[in-house]
């Protein structure tokens, strides 16, 4: 619930609210050892901290979202995460480890055939392809811009 919430004051702007709200729903999945809810909380942390431009907390969350996805066998949002980590390292400067994230994310994203995520991954990788050949472009996030409202 509280990560519903979270999710919510980032879509409206209230990134401070929402990092809270995320780190309290992280602390109750610690506290129930709910490491699926855990990985999923600690991925919406890395999508509020690469919002912020915050790359270095962003790929942390997402690392060890990863750890967690990986101990409990769920592939699908593995994918997901390996993605999110991929776009947020090439859009930070780390093209090559942003590519190689993201073809990890493609292989698993096959596996269990969801097609709307392999098209997502697609669009992340041809812009993570574009920073490669054009060095001094500006580096605009991928990432959703969850502070602007709708």
């Amino acid at each position: 619930m509280l990560g519903n919430l979270g999710y919510l004051n980032q879509i409206e702007g209230q990134m401070d609210t929402a990092e809270s709200n995320f780190q309290d729903a992280l602390q109750i999945h610690r506290k129930t050892k709910n490491r699926r809810f855990e990985g999923l909380v600690l991925s919406n942390l890395g999508s509020l901290y690469a919002t912020r431009e915050n790359w270095e907390e962003a790929q942390e969350s997402f690392h060890s979202a990863l750890h967690l996805l990986r101990e409990i066998g769920d592939v699908h949002f593995e994918g997901y995460v390996l993605g999110e980590l991929g776009i947020v390292e090439a859009t930070s400067g780390q093209i090559e480890a942003g590519l190689a994230h993201m073809a990890q994310a493609e292989v698993l994203t096959r596996q269990v055939n969801d097609q709307v995520e392999l098209g997502l991954l697609f669009c992340k990788r041809a812009h993570a392809e574009h920073l490669a050949d054009h060095p001094d472009a500006a580096a605009r996030s991928m990432m959703p811009d969850r502070s602007q409202k709708p």
